[in-house]
């Protein structure tokens, strides 16, 4: 019989981004962005109109597959 594996897998990555912090920050924040960036994501906008800021709401579409 096969013993069953119940620990905590932990793992981690990092990437070298040549750019200041607030432009990396404000790049992954656009949400239309996210397509080029984030695995899966397909296509990416907002909900919302006017200026992003609080309350402002988006979409992904995601390939599940």
């Amino acid at each position: 019989m096969a013993a069953a594996f119940c620990g905590v897998v932990d793992s981690s990555a990092s990437i070298h981004i040549d750019r200041p912090p607030t432009d990396v920050f404000d790049f992954v924040m656009d949400v239309p962005n996210d397509a080029t960036w984030r695995t899966g994501v397909v296509e990416a906008a907002y909900t919302s109109s006017g200026p992003t800021g609080v309350g402002s709401t988006g979409f992904d579409r995601v390939d599940a597959r």
